[in-house]
């Protein structure tokens, strides 16, 4: 089992996720010596994020524009490929460029801190319940009134493709997996070209099957010609983007409340108002779209102005935990007790999957109490620097962090990103062992 240990930048075996010290700073002239492996890590993590739930609709956007050009203009794909590609790691790159920068600043940042910023995921729920209205054929990008912002993604040639990069991007970032989780938590804590290159290879990882399927006309003529079908498919890509709307709209109202998701609300029927306005003609309708636009931008904004609310319980069985702090977890362990320590967000769907799965199932809960194990939570759903502290004290780049310290002391053990019944039952049965 890995273990969550202080010790200097360098690895000292290839373990992936052991847990480094991060002190803000990275000591410029130390490179691990496991480099190349840290980057095969962080390009399969690329790979895994093409399988998760909220980034395979925007996905599906890019394979239906192949599907489109595949038979009648190869050269087009190729040229759809290098863009997306393009996309996707100028978008991966900066995200890293923007952490570095804040750490060196002395700030606690993580992985997915774009989605703690609850104006950015009403606005992203927004974004994405456009896509599907345009999906569904409610209206065409390119009019003067849907001409921006997720008209981006639809747009052809290089711009749509650049765009549904980076909109795949900005969806996947939360969904860290679990070999991209060790790369970035490792990645954080070295120099700059380090962390940049390490965001690169995940990039390439999430890129590259679009790619290889862009350059291997062989593997295009699997793909089905166009026809009516395209349409049905077009269509039902309208509804993955719907739930990735609701599952946002969840999100919101943990970060603000129900006010959050009146807005929210709000903002998307007035949306609905502006694309049914535009199809008008004259100046009265023309002015009833720019309004209703208007207003759907400015409920948006006003998102921000919000209080950002308490973290809430989130799913069954939750009541179980404790709120986090480290007091906490030294009063428990001074009672002689082994602590479990679940550090998620309502935005990590990763976090989401582990507790219905494995945390707040009847055998594991029951488990906890034969080995009289306390449980806590730490939400990082909303910003908090001490959380944010205690992820990069274990090495980590970001949500789920799972730390489980035994009762008869001694560091905390860093648990897989991607929990087991068996391998979390097997950890708590060591760690209550221990004491004594």
């Amino acid at each position: 089992q890995r273990h969550a240990v202080a010790v200097s930048p360098e690895p000292a075996s290839r373990t992936p996720a052991v847990a480094v010290a991060n002190t803000g700073g990275a000591d410029a002239g130390s490179l691990p010596p496991s480099l190349p492996w840290l980057f095969v890590l962080a390009f399969g993590g690329g790979l895994i994020l093409n399988l998760m739930p909220c980034v395979f609709p925007i996905l599906s956007i890019k394979v239906l524009k192949f599907v489109q050009v595949a038979h009648s203009d190869a050269g087009q794909v190729r040229q759809q490929g290098l863009f997306f590609l393009a996309g996707v790691l100028a978008s991966f790159v900066g995200l890293a460029a923007l952490l570095v920068g804040l750490r060196e600043f002395g700030l606690p940042v993580g992985w997915g801190f774009q989605l703690q910023v609850p104006v950015v995921v009403a606005a992203l729920a927004l974004l994405l319940f456009a896509i599907g209205l345009n999906l569904l054929g409610a209206f065409e990008f390119g009019t003067r009134l849907m001409g921006l912002g997720s008209g981006l993604t639809e747009k052809p040639g290089w711009r749509g493709a650049f765009f549904t990069g980076v909109l795949a991007v900005v969806v996947a970032a939360p969904c860290v997996g679990p070999l991209a989780a060790g790369a970035l938590g490792l990645a954080l804590t070295q120099p700059t070209p380090v962390v940049l290159a390490v965001a690169a290879a995940l990039g390439l990882g999430l890129a590259a099957p679009f790619v290889l399927f862009s350059f291997f006309p062989a593997m295009l003529r699997v793909l089905p010609r166009p026809g009516e079908w395209m349409v049905v498919f077009r269509q039902a890509l309208a509804f993955p983007m719907f739930a990735s709307v609701i599952w946002l709209l969840w999100v919101l109202s943990i970060q603000s409340g129900p006010t959050g998701v009146l807005l929210a609300g709000i903002a998307m029927v007035a949306l609905g108002l502006a694309v049914w306005a535009n199809r008008g003609n004259g100046a009265v309708w023309k002015s009833v779209a720019f309004v209703a636009l208007a207003v759907s931008v400015a409920s948006t904004v006003w998102v921000a102005r919000i209080p950002e609310a308490a973290a809430q319980q989130t799913a069954s069985g939750s009541e179980r935990f404790e709120p986090w702090s480290q007091a906490r977890v030294e009063e428990l362990r001074a009672e002689g007790r082994a602590v479990f320590v679940d550090v998620t967000a309502a935005w990590c769907v990763t976090c989401q999957v582990n507790k219905l799965r494995v945390l707040h199932t009847e055998d594991i809960q029951a488990a906890f109490d034969r080995f009289d194990v306390a449980q806590l939570r730490a939400d990082w759903t909303n910003r908090d620097e001490t959380i944010a502290a205690l992820i990069a004290e274990h090495g980590q780049a970001g949500v789920p962090l799972y730390l489980l310290y035994p009762a008869g002391g001694g560091p905390a053990q860093v648990l897989p990103t991607v929990l087991t019944k068996s391998g979390l039952e097997q950890a708590l049965d060591r760690a209550s062992r221990r004491n004594g």
